[in-house]
């Protein structure tokens, strides 16, 4: 399903399938998908598009769109419609990730507000949200938590070292698998706080930090976990980053020959190596926890304090 500016198009793999799709918005209404239909547009109206296709076995499958758009966060995403290990499907609606919302348009604030996001939870820096402060509904709560301090500034150090040429490609990535390993587990007690605030919300919640890729990618890996969704699964959700912020990335990376008159140093290599996410840095974490804690189960019992009932609890309200 894709969101653009007037439409909502739903792509069919497979027209075979053919039935009636239900849009559901505050409105209903019906369209029926032929054998030859692989693309189905619906207008937008108010509110967010929910589409159950009935197929001819009557079987139901619900989808919406997994991108949410909005012009200045490019990735901002459901974690809806994504399966388990148990066979179930997680809720769309109710779990969103994005990157900062510092860029959101009035109009932008009243479609959030519609998409009923009660809490949001900032994993930034003190230094990154003073800069760019985030705009959000006046019905949405506001968290912030910091599992990393930046209380030297590593973060604008190493930006200022790419820019002379300092870091080398392979030494960015070891600072980023570094990081990734850092992330979940030296602050173990903020990042419990953080997860049992995404998981205990009774409506929609939305989590980020400033490109939404890194620390919001760790989290997102964990919650995805508490709810059992295999490994490969939660790689495959990391990897979106890379699609929803290609057209960013790549125009930032245009401005690299600009850039080289005032930094000659400046290497695209270690430019691209901290603007895309890869899967070697989200296995780090998994790596680190399963170094330090043995398994992913243990970590979630033992650090999220989480016990197998609460997980239960867990996977029975955010899936289906």
């Amino acid at each position: 399903m894709i969101e653009t500016k007037h439409n909502y198009e739903l792509h069919l793999k497979s027209p075979q399938n053919r039935g009636d799709i239900l849009f559901t918005t505050h409105l209903i209404q019906k369209k029926t998908v032929h054998s030859d239909d692989t693309v189905v547009r619906f207008a937008k109206q108010e509110g967010r598009l929910l589409v159950a296709l009935r197929t001819d076995n009557n079987d139901t499958i619900q989808w919406s769109n997994r991108k949410i758009l909005f012009k200045k966060v490019p990735n901002f995403r459901d974690l809806g419609g994504i399966q388990t290990t148990e066979g179930r499907t997680i809720y769309w609606g109710k779990l969103f990730r994005s990157g900062q919302l510092n860029g959101l348009r009035k109009h932008d604030v009243k479609k959030m507000e519609e998409m009923d996001i009660g809490t949001l939870v900032d994993l930034r820096t003190e230094v990154e949200l003073h800069k760019k402060p985030d705009k959000y509904p006046t019905t949405t709560t506001y968290f912030h938590y910091n599992a990393f301090e930046d209380e030297q500034e590593q973060l604008a150090k190493t930006r200022q070292a790419v820019f002379k040429g300092e870091i080398s490609p392979i030494e960015s990535v070891e600072l980023l698998k570094a990081f990734y390993s850092y992330y979940p587990i030296e602050e173990p007690e903020i990042i419990k706080e953080i997860i049992h605030k995404v998981l205990d919300q009774n409506h929609a919640v939305l989590f980020h930090c400033s490109a939404g890729k890194d620390r919001t990618g760790i989290i997102a890996a964990l919650v995805l976990s508490v709810l059992k969704v295999d490994r490969e699964t939660i790689y495959q959700e990391y990897l979106l980053s890379n699609n929803y912020r290609q057209k960013g990335i790549e125009k930032q990376l245009k401005l690299l020959k600009v850039g080289r008159l005032i930094y000659p140093k400046l290497n695209q290599t270690v430019v691209e190596n901290f603007s895309w996410v890869n899967t070697d840095y989200l296995m780090a974490s998994f790596g680190a926890i399963e170094s330090r804690y043995g398994s992913m189960d243990n970590y979630i019992s033992q650090v999220l304090k989480i016990t197998e009932s609460d997980r239960q609890k867990y996977i029975e309200k955010f899936t289906y």
